[in-house]
C-alpha cells in the first residue's frame, strides 16, 4: 500500500508535505488530521487532498475540515474518534469524501455541518459508530438542500 499524504498546490513541485509512512496517526488529545482555513481567510485552503492515511484512538476527530474549497478526501482509515470520523465545517465547499473506512466513532462517520455547501459523499463504509454519513437539510425528496450529494454509503452496526 501507498503511504498517505497530504498535499497542496502551493508546496514546490506539486510534492507531498505530509506523509503517513507509520502504521497510523495517533493523536489522544486532538484531531488525526486538521485542514484549518479559519486564521487565515484571505489564503483558504483550495485543492487540498487527504488519501490513504490511517488515524486511531483521537480526542476529537479522526479528519477535520475547517473551511477550504476544493478538498478531497480519499481512501483514508479512521478508527477509534472520540467524536466524527470526519467533520466537514466552516463553510467548506467543493468537498469529495470518498472511499473511506470509518470504524468505532462516538458520533456520526461523517458528519457535514450545514454551513458547507456542495460536498460529496460516496463509496464510505461506517461501521460501529453513532451515525452513518449525516448531512443536513434534506428537500422532500430526501437530498440535501446544500447542493451536496450522498450516494452508494454503508452504515454496518456494530
Amino acid at each position: 500500500m501507498d503511504p498517505g499524504w497530504v498535499r497542496s498546490p502551493a508546496e514546490a513541485g506539486g510534492k507531498p508535505r505530509t506523509r503517513g509512512d507509520g502504521p497510523s496517526i495517533r493523536t489522544p488529545g486532538g484531531s488525526g488530521i486538521s485542514v484549518d482555513s479559519r486564521s487565515t481567510p484571505a489564503a483558504a485552503s483550495t485543492h487540498v487532498t487527504v488519501h490513504r492515511n490511517q488515524v486511531t484512538g483521537t480526542g476529537i476527530n479522526g479528519l477535520h475540515i475547517l473551511g477550504g474549497v476544493d478538498l478531497t478526501l480519499t481512501d483514508n482509515r479512521v478508527n477509534g474518534a472520540a467524536s466524527y470520523g470526519f467533520q466537514i465545517s466552516s463553510s467548506a465547499e467543493h468537498v469529495t469524501v470518498a472511499g473511506n473506512r470509518i470504524f468505532s466513532t462516538a458520533s456520526a462517520g461523517i458528519n457535514v455541518t450545514n454551513a458547507c455547501h456542495y460536498v460529496k459523499a460516496f463509496g464510505n463504509v461506517v461501521r460501529a459508530s453513532g451515525g452513518g454519513v449525516v448531512v443536513p437539510g434534506t428537500d422532500n425528496n430526501g437530498q440535501p438542500t446544500n447542493n451536496s450529494t450522498t450516494a452508494d454509503n454503508q452504515n454496518i452496526a456494530a
